[in-house]
């Protein structure tokens, strides 16, 4: 089942050239998605790598091939592993950024061959000189060789460069080393051996940025193909224009009638207020008519001359009315006419009694009568 999931995947892969952004990216979250899962198998682990071509030079893009990398030192495939990571060279270059070109560096997971000891290679005895480091020409003597030529009637010695070994003397084979060196067939080549445990744990660390990077593709992705289509973001969402101007006009009726029942509420509160202090004025009549009738008649007339409650406009000709007795009898009291005032008292009293009124009466009864 999982390798007709990775067989899909890669057909997918093969042929998202016409695919949005978004779902290219979620095409390669479930390349990623599959390899995370299942990293040493050889199936997802190339259906990934395939999809990591498709990525723009970016982060993620490097961090794909580093997880690549990984995959191939699963394989046992360290060739593989080099080739990618001369990728990622060059790609952290282009962006950068060579932070996971450390992350996969191949050193760190190995363990040194006990074959070669890392040298990487293993000594032969040449093939050619069968480790003397002599020239292999049997009459070269030290790059030189020795014939007998008749000169002038007589046999003499010639020496002549020995073509074979160019006149060194040394087995041109081996260099004069006596020995020749191949490829560690243990380490094949490269001097240590992978610590697949040591994969699997640089695997695990580096899950959550590569999580990471990967939602982070999606939400791009999503991003260019709404910016695609002439989409504006507001928030979290993406809005066409038509979209973005019916939310602004109905942003601003919201403001306008918010603006308008504010102004209500503060008016409602002054009136409110004003009605309080009203109120309060209209109640301080009851006893100010009598007690202070000038000033009680003074705000009965500037402040309540448009009253339009017909109980209170028969009160307030109740307490006008009373101050107006009151101040008469106050004028005749000061003039000595007490009998007057009396009796402007006494009216005074039948509209409404008081214990002030009585006590007045009672006073002037008093002064007139000489006690």
């Amino acid at each position: 089942m999982r390798v007709l999931l990775l067989l899909l995947v890669s057909l997918t892969v093969i042929s998202q050239e016409d695919l949005s952004h978004y779902k290219k990216a979620m095409t390669f979250k479930s390349s990623w998605t599959l390899y995370k899962n299942a990293p040493d198998n050889y199936a997802s682990y190339k259906a990934f790598s395939k999809s990591i071509e498709d990525l723009e030079a970016s982060e993620i893009k490097a961090a794909a091939y580093a997880y690549s990398i990984l995959g191939a030192y699963f394989q046992n495939k360290v060739e593989y592993g080099a080739i990618t990571h001369q990728k990622l060279s060059d790609l952290s270059q282009e962006i950068g950024d060579d932070k996971w070109q450390g992350f996969c560096r191949v050193e760190q997971f190995g363990d040194e061959c006990s074959v070669c000891e890392g040298s990487s290679e293993k000594k032969r005895a040449c093939k050619k000189c069968n480790g003397t480091k002599t020239c292999r020409n049997g009459e070269c003597r030290k790059g030189q060789i020795i014939s007998l030529e008749k000169i002038d009637g007589k046999f003499e010695e010639v020496s002549t460069d020995c073509s074979i070994c160019e006149a060194s003397g040394f087995c041109q084979a081996c260099g004069g080393s006596g020995v020749y060196k191949i490829p560690c067939n243990i380490c094949r080549g490269f001097g240590y051996l992978l610590n697949k445990m040591k994969v699997r744990e640089k695997f695990k660390d580096g899950l959550v940025d590569m999580d990471a990077l990967v939602a982070n593709h999606i939400l791009e992705g999503f991003s260019q193909d709404q910016l695609a289509k002439g989409k504006i973001k507001r928030g979290d969402r993406w809005y066409t224009l038509e979209e973005i101007n019916k939310m602004d006009k109905s942003s601003q009726l919201k403001a306008e009638r918010s603006m308008l029942e504010q102004r209500k509420r503060e008016q409602n509160q002054r009136t409110g207020e004003l009605r309080a202090k009203r109120d309060k004025k209209f109640n301080s009549l009851e006893n100010d008519s009598i007690l202070e009738p000038e000033k009680a008649k003074k705000i009965i007339e500037n402040d309540f001359s448009d009253e339009a409650d017909p109980v209170k406009i028969n009160l307030l000709n109740i307490y006008l009315k009373q101050a107006n007795l009151i101040i008469k009898a106050t004028e005749s009291e000061n003039k000595g006419l007490e009998l007057e005032a009396i009796k402007l008292l006494k009216e005074a009293q039948k509209i409404r009694d008081h214990e002030v009124l009585r006590s007045r009466i009672r006073k002037l009864k008093l002064e007139n009568l000489g006690l």
